[in-house]
């Protein structure tokens, strides 16, 4: 099935960057995108058209990474109870 949408000029550009970066077409990507938002049970029959290599999965996680401020630094030691639980008694 084809589907036209239009997409805000920031919106596309981001998914332009996105496809460059990941070596697929901007068709691609978006198809991805659309079957990833469906619930499991709907997306059984649908084949990903490409599988992303280890180096792109990599990249893909260090873009995710590098948008959010969010993501505390990982410790240099092993997790202890104290760590997890240093707002609790």
């Amino acid at each position: 099935m084809t589907v036209t949408i239009d997409l805000p000029p920031q919106v596309e550009l981001a998914y332009r960057e996105a496809a460059a970066a990941n070596g697929v077409s901007i068709d691609t990507l978006i198809r991805e995108a659309v079957i990833a938002a469906h619930p499991p049970s709907l997306r059984q029959d649908i084949a990903p058209t490409q599988r992303m290599s280890g180096q792109e999965i990599r990249t893909w996680l260090d873009e995710m990474a590098s948008l959010s401020d969010k993501i505390p630094a990982m410790p240099g030691e092993t997790f202890s109870r104290e760590m997890i639980y240093q707002d609790h008694d």
